[in-house]
């Protein structure tokens, strides 16, 4: 193909390039400190079916005054294009010095890989059967183009929500013999006609184009990926807030209006129940009316008896008044008992006390008589207190020398010699002490007596010991018995005292209990009087108007039943809807991310998250040319050095080949 019909279907292309780096040639005004900010484009050459060949990112940055800044990006290659200085490369980051007063500095960069809102997938048929790309060039009838976009899921969440996708196919007409494109926008550029379709962020689409040609050329499809940042997409994001508050409150409706349904087709039941009481209440209506006689019958004899009842009450105060006396005197003759028992007690313990005492005189006075009497009871009583005196002189002997050596263990050193010499000294220091021995003698002569002078043996020589001993256990027998009658004796007075209390209390009580029920009985004998009076004057409307309430509320039952039955079908329509809005609903969010686009939210840069956000972003996209000679000037080749050229003039170049593209297609043919 010649340069010219070359420049010609390039036309489309190079607008589109044009307007993207106009764009990014945008230099925005800054209130706050100078900072660099970046405009960042990234174009894509592809093979014919739209897999990417080579990546290239091309910035365009503003210093705003600055003479370094620092990028980031995982890049194969990096061009400067303003000038020759070269950038300090340390793995990642890619640093730039630039000489001052500039004010636009750009650069490009070649990277391996990128994951792109939308996997492209280009499909070629001719004459409706599948074809080879490489082989369309020059071919005649109908050529098609089914271009399918999926929505890539690894791509990043701002490139999934607000990436917006354009395809553009062009096809001069003077060349071309139709072009059709169900869906697409066609516009005239020239001599050439553009097929335009728009895919929303997420959306997944096939975009087919026919073209029919005597001899079938193409510049290749073209897609751009551009963010969704125009003021009037602000209002998708109230429109998304609008459309999740609606389905609150539609859920919280259904919600609602399911569980009324189902509370009245609960009721049901209930009502049947009420129906069917309100039913037997009628029959016992009917009872009751048939029975009104007879109740007025029984009043009368109710109202005679209440009346000789309240008679009877009223007489019963004076009863009380007596009862009350008798057992206040009854009281005081309890405690007249209670003080003479008493002083019986206390005379017959004196009594014990005396006899007990005189009886161990006597006993003393009998045994000292008969101990004196007696040689050998006195010898023998002797004896024994003399070894008891002996016994406890050795042992406080013993005590003594231990202590005198220093304790046990000093003494048990001591030889037997050494040990019996100081008990002894000890036992001739306790006898020369008079008072302690005269001490110890009593004492043992008071055990001797008692050991010597047995129970057995004082009952054979002492006479009468044995009646002595009866008596002595009788008498305190007697006073134990009489004490215990003498408490048993207090308990009662206590019980009967609590007793009479309580029952004089309940008297008491009683007495204004008593006029206030003969009060009642009177008051209620005529209030049954007036009742008697009402029922018989009321009878007649009262079975008249209870039988048509009855009636009347037995009918409103049956036909609200009736009503209830329609729940069924109210519920299963709102069911219905709530499917159907929740259908289109999940339809909408599921077609595509029209609904989370954020105007608002941060563009990310395209080589790294480092960087800062940059102020606008592109992504264009070409697929390779199917043309009968290879083109001189092709897209592809718009970002490379021609030789022997300066940066500055291939940058120079490139707009001039952008502009002379954009011209041509006002042009008119000659």
């Amino acid at each position: 193909m010649s340069r010219k019909l070359c420049e010609k279907g390039l036309r489309g292309m190079a607008l589109a390039l044009a307007l993207a780096m106009t764009a990014a040639t945008a230099v925005p005004a800054y209130a706050a400190q100078p900072q660099v900010t970046v405009d960042e484009a990234m174009y894509i050459n592809a093979d014919y079916y739209g897999t990417p060949e080579n990546i290239t990112v091309v910035k365009g940055v503003n210093t705003n005054g600055l003479t370094e800044f620092t990028d980031h990006g995982d890049y194969l290659r990096v061009d400067n294009m303003t000038d020759r200085r070269l950038p300090e490369v340390s793995g990642n980051s890619v640093r730039w010095k630039m000489e001052e007063g500039r004010k636009r500095f750009y650069f490009s960069g070649e990277l391996a890989q990128a994951e792109l809102p939308w996997t492209l997938d280009v499909s070629y048929f001719h004459n409706g059967q599948p074809a080879d790309p490489a082989k369309l060039a020059g071919v005649s009838g109908l050529v098609e183009m089914e271009i399918t976009a999926t929505p890539n899921e690894l791509a990043s969440e701002y490139y999934r929500n607000n990436m917006m996708l354009q395809v553009l196919v062009m096809a001069d007409m003077e060349k071309m013999n139709s072009i059709r494109a169900e869906g697409a926008q066609l516009q005239s550029a020239g001599k050439n006609t553009v097929a335009l379709f728009l895919g929303l962020p997420g959306e997944e689409n096939t975009y087919r184009v026919q073209i029919g040609t005597d001899s079938f050329e193409s510049i290749g499809v073209i897609f751009t990926m551009i963010p969704a940042t125009a003021s009037q997409i602000s209002q998708i994001k109230d429109l998304k807030e609008t459309m999740d508050k609606a389905e609150e409150a539609g859920d919280a409706l259904y919600a609602g209006i399911d569980e009324m349904l189902s509370a009245v087709a609960g009721m049901k039941p209930g009502l049947n129940q009420v129906k069917n009481g309100v039913s037997d209440l009628n029959e016992a209506r009917k009872v009751v009316s048939s029975s009104t006689d007879g109740v007025l019958e029984k009043m009368d004899e109710t109202i005679a008896s209440m009346k000789e009842t309240s008679g009877a009450v009223s007489n019963m105060d004076g009863q009380l008044k007596e009862s009350q006396k008798d057992m206040n005197n009854l009281s005081a003759q309890l405690r007249r008992t209670k003080r003479q028992l008493s002083d019986t007690t206390e005379e017959l313990e004196d009594t014990r006390k005396d006899a007990e005492a005189l009886i161990e005189e006597y006993m003393e006075a009998y045994v000292t008589e008969q101990v004196e009497k007696n040689s050998a009871l006195v010898g023998e009583i002797s004896e024994k207190a003399a070894a008891q005196v002996t016994e406890q002189v050795t042992n406080l002997a013993k005590q003594k020398a231990v202590e005198q050596a220093g304790g046990p263990e000093a003494f048990s050193q001591l030889t037997p010699e050494e040990q019996a010499a100081l008990v002894g000294s000890c036992a001739l220091a306790i006898q020369s002490d008079s008072a302690q021995m005269k001490k110890l003698k009593d004492e043992a002569t008071a055990q001797a007596k008692k050991s010597v002078l047995t129970e057995d043996r004082l009952k054979k020589e002492i006479p009468y010991y044995a009646n002595v001993k009866k008596l002595q256990s009788s008498l305190k027998n007697a006073s134990s018995e009489l004490q215990s009658l003498s408490e048993d004796m207090e308990d009662l007075l206590s019980d009967t005292g609590t007793a009479m209390g309580s029952v004089a209390d309940l008297i008491k009580e009683t007495r204004p209990v008593l006029e206030k029920t003969a009060k009642l009985l009177d008051s209620t004998a005529d209030l049954m009087d007036e009742l008697q009076g009402v029922v018989k004057a009321s009878r007649p409307y009262l079975q008249s108007g209870g039988e048509n309430t009855m009636a009347g509320m037995v009918n409103t039952l049956e036909q609200t039943m009736k009503a209830l039955d329609s729940t069924k079908t109210v519920r299963s329509a709102n069911r219905t809807l709530k499917g159907l809005v929740d259908d289109e609903m999940d339809s909408l969010r599921e077609e595509n991310r029209l609904l989370e686009m954020d105007p608002d939210a941060s563009i990310p840069s395209c080589t790294s998250l480092e960087n800062p956000s940059p102020n606008t972003f592109q992504i264009i996209i070409r697929t390779r040319e199917i043309s009968l000679e290879d083109q001189e000037e092709a897209i592809v080749d718009l970002e490379q050095e021609e030789p022997h050229q300066t940066p500055f003039q291939r940058m120079v170049a490139i707009f001039e080949k952008i502009i002379k593209a954009i011209l041509s297609v006002f042009e008119s043919e000659e």
